[in-house]
């Protein structure tokens, strides 16, 4: 937002207003971090388990639990990321596909609940 800086300490996502010497922690257990071009932002793995978005707002949605463990061949198409979910017991990887502007997901090597009531779609009120 031009006015707050993006720090990653111990895997944790910071928002921190350097005038104010104050900060938040957005997220906790970022694994990695992926920009986004248009519109601007980034992507990023929550412990190999979910997928967030940060843009110049703050946290603009994040899925329900996709994976059991771990993702490769991230790839943004169009408005979708797509890639594979890990999944130990059947010892293979899973298609999964999460729409960038909403949060909405589909696939994955989890359940397709939301158990942990992980998810916030773009839009929805928090908590």
């Amino acid at each position: 937002d031009g006015q707050h800086v993006i720090v990653a300490a111990e895997g944790c996502l910071w928002v921190v207003d350097p005038y104010e010497r104050s900060a938040i922690c957005v997220l906790s257990e970022v694994y990695e971090a992926f920009p986004l071009v248009a519109p601007p932002g980034w992507l990023l793995d929550r412990q190999g388990l979910a997928i967030a978005r940060l843009g110049p707002q703050g946290l603009l949605w994040h899925t329900r639990r996709l994976s059991w463990d771990g993702f490769t061949e991230f790839r943004v198409v169009g408005n979708k990321l797509h890639g594979l979910a890990w999944s130990p017991g059947k010892d293979c990887w899973h298609p999964f596909s999460v729409d960038l502007r909403t949060g909405r997901s589909e696939g994955g090597s989890y359940s397709r609940s939301d158990a942990e009531g992980w998810e916030r779609l773009a839009g929805s009120p928090p908590g």
